[in-house]
C-alpha cells in the first residue's frame, strides 16, 4: 500500500450522519465453515490458478475448477454464506468477468464482464446481492448485481474513485475507501447507493475500512501519523479512535467475531517482514500468532466462531495455507503442498 500527503476537499459535508438502524436486506444465514478454500498453481498452468476446497484440518483437497479456464491469482475466491456458491474472476481470451460456480456441481456460469482487474467481490450478508467493483470512464465505481447476475446498479456513481466496499453485518450499509487525487479516505452509504459520506477528514490517508461485529464502528488504517497505524471510528458521531499506533506499518485490520480483539498485518519484525498479530482492545496487548512461521505472512481470515485464524505464509518460494488454533496457539499447516496455495477463503 503506497500512502501520499495532499490536501484534502471533503465531499458532501452537510450530508446528514446515517443512521446504523435501518433494516436488514433480508434473512441472514449462518455462514457454513465445514469447508476451506483456496488458490493452486498445483495443477495449472504457469500464472494460473485453479480454486480448491479442502477439510478444516486439511485433508480431501479438491480442485473444483481443473476444467474452467483463466482462474487467476488475483481472484480469491469469495464464499456465500449459505456455503453453496463461489464467486471468482476469470481473464480469459482477454476477457474479464465475475463468475458464479455451485460447489455441488462444479458449474460455473459469467454474472457480469468487468472493464479492468483486480475487483473487490463479496456477497451481501443474505446472499441475495453482489458488491464489486469496476472501472467506469477511468474511475472505479462500486456496484451491485443479483445473485443471477440481473439488476446490474452503479452505487457510487460519483467522479471519484471509489474501493475495496465492505458490507455492514446486516447489510443496510456500505463502507469503503473514496480517493480524491492521491488522498483517501473512509466513506459510506446506505446499501442502495443513497446517503454518501465522507467519515474521515483529517488529511490522511486512509484505507482497509470493515465494520465492527455490532455495525456501529469502522475499523481502518491511517498515515495521520506519518506511520500507517490501526484506527477506529464510531458512525454516529464520527469520533476515532486510535487502536494501535507502534512505529510500525500496520494494516489490514480486521474485527474478531466477539468485537473485543482484531487482528492486523504488521512489519514490526522488519519492513521486510511482514506478521498477523492479535490485539486485545481492552489491554492493547499484542499476541504474535506468526512467530514459528516466514517473514511473509498474508491474508488472514478468522473462523465465524473465533476459535482459529486462516493465513498464507511463503518462503518465496512455496506458499502454505496454515491454521492457528487460538485455544491453544498451535499452527497447522494445512494445504502443505510444494506449489503455491494462496488467498485462504471461509
Amino acid at each position: 500500500m503506497f500512502f501520499f500527503k495532499v490536501t484534502y476537499r471533503l465531499l458532501s459535508a452537510m450530508i446528514p450522519i446515517i443512521l446504523v438502524t435501518a433494516c436488514s436486506t433480508g434473512t441472514i444465514p449462518e455462514r457454513r465453515t465445514d469447508k476451506i478454500y483456496f488458490l493452486s498453481n498445483r495443477d495449472a498452468e504457469k500464472r494460473e490458478f485453479d480454486i480448491f476446497s479442502m477439510n478444516p484440518d486439511g485433508s480431501e483437497q479438491r480442485n473444483l475448477t481443473r476444467h474452467t479456464p483463466g482462474i487467476r491469482s488475483y481472484s480469491k475466491p469469495c464464499i456465500s454464506h449459505d456455503g453453496k456458491t463461489i464467486l471468482f474472476v476469470t481473464l480469459h481470451e482477454l476477457k474479464k468477468s465475475i463468475q458464479s460456480l455451485t460447489i455441488r456441481d462444479s458449474l460455473a456460469t459469467t454474472l457480469t464482464e468487468l472493464q479492468v482487474l483486480p475487483p473487490t467481490l463479496c456477497f451481501s450478508p443474505d446472499d441475495h446481492t453482489i458488491l464489486f467493483t469496476d472501472q467506469v470512464d477511468g474511475k472505479s465505481q462500486i456496484f451491485t448485481i443479483d445473485h443471477d447476475g440481473s439488476n446490474k446498479r452503479n452505487l457510487s456513481n460519483n467522479e471519484y474513485d471509489n474501493l475495496k466496499p465492505a458490507f455492514s453485518p446486516d447489510g443496510s450499509l456500505i463502507c469503503y475507501e473514496m480517493r480524491q487525487g492521491n488522498n483517501t479516505s473512509v466513506a459510506m452509504m446506505r446499501s442502495d447507493g443513497t446517503e454518501q459520506i465522507v467519515l474521515t477528514s483529517d488529511g490522511g490517508n486512509e484505507a482497509d475500512p470493515s465494520f465492527s461485529p455490532d455495525g456501529k464502528h469502522i475499523l481502518f488504517s491511517s498515515d495521520r501519523n506519518e506511520t500507517v497505524d490501526i484506527f477506529l471510528i464510531k458512525i454516529s458521531n464520527r469520533k476515532v479512535t486510535p487502536i494501535y499506533t507502534e512505529k510500525t506499518t500496520d494494516q489490514n485490520p480486521q474485527f474478531m467475531p466477539d468485537g473485543k480483539s482484531i487482528i492486523f498485518i504488521s512489519d514490526f519484525r522488519g519492513k521486510t517482514c511482514r506478521d498477523v498479530l492479535l490485539l486485545e482492545l481492552k489491554t492493547q496487548k499484542p499476541l504474535w500468532l506468526t512467530k514459528t512461521e516466514n517473514r511473509l505472512n498474508h491474508n488472514p481470515i478468522v473462523f465465524p466462531d473465533g476459535t482459529a485464524v486462516l493465513f498464507e505464509t511463503s518462503d518465496f518460494i512455496n506458499t502454505d495455507i496454515i491454521k492457528v488454533d487460538l485455544q491453544d496457539l498451535t499452527h497447522k499447516n494445512l494445504s502443505n503442498h510444494p506449489r503455491w496455495d494462496i488467498l485462504p477463503a471461509l
